[in-house]
């Protein structure tokens, strides 16, 4: 009697802890799933967004008749931008965030590439403090894309228009450097004008919605 009590208990906890196995497996499965899953889904987006910017820098788009990238703005086209926010060499740091906007309708010709309001948005690369005679404040910036008030979103690759052409600002290469160069540091304020040139071609990737 008192073995037969003793297998009913064994085989019940054997039972229960195969269930409780089988609870834990089915929910480890779930979240590793769903971790998948959202890697999976996060790829997609990164890819689809890559091969928008790729399709727009490279010119892939062909016009059908002429068989030639839809180009409506050339490289090295300048334009005027204002901060929208504050940049400071003294707290600003690599990765850091820069936007600007369109004070004024961004037009190539006769067509209107990005109406008045238009957000552009850019990366620090370079934030370096000055202090004395031998070392110069730097501050360099790569735009990466421009939102006009709709939402759309244009990709352009631009920089700082600069004397030396390499985009980085610094004490002997912008005019008027005495507005944004003070005390050892370059200071862009707020709604402070500045012109930018484009690296690249802008390509017309779909009818802009302004």
């Amino acid at each position: 009697m008192k073995k037969s009590i003793i297998y009913i208990l064994l085989t019940l906890i054997f039972i229960n802890t195969n269930a409780i196995a089988a609870v834990n497996y089915s929910i480890q499965s779930t979240q590793i799933n769903n971790q998948l899953s959202q890697k999976l889904k996060k790829a997609e987006l990164q890819n689809s967004e890559n091969s928008y910017i790729t399709q727009c820098y490279d010119g892939i788009k062909m016009n059908a008749e002429q068989k030639e990238p839809s180009v409506i703005v050339p490289a090295n086209v300048e334009f005027e931008a204002a901060a929208l926010e504050t940049l400071n060499t003294k707290y600003s740091k690599l990765g850091d965030r820069a936007v600007f906007y369109l004070n004024s309708d961004f037009n190539y010709k006769t067509k209107l590439i990005a109406p008045s309001g238009s957000k552009i948005m850019g990366m620090i690369l370079i934030s370096k403090s000055g202090g004395s005679k031998e070392k110069s404040p730097q501050l360099q910036v790569k735009f990466n894309k421009i939102i006009t008030p709709n939402g759309h979103i244009i990709p352009i690759l631009a920089q700082f228009k600069t004397e030396d052409l390499t985009g980085i600002i610094s004490t002997n290469n912008i005019k008027n450097n005495e507005n944004i160069i003070k005390k050892g540091n370059i200071e862009i304020k707020r709604n402070t004008q500045i012109n930018l040139i484009l690296n690249q071609p802008v390509t017309d990737c779909s009818n802009t919605p302004y």
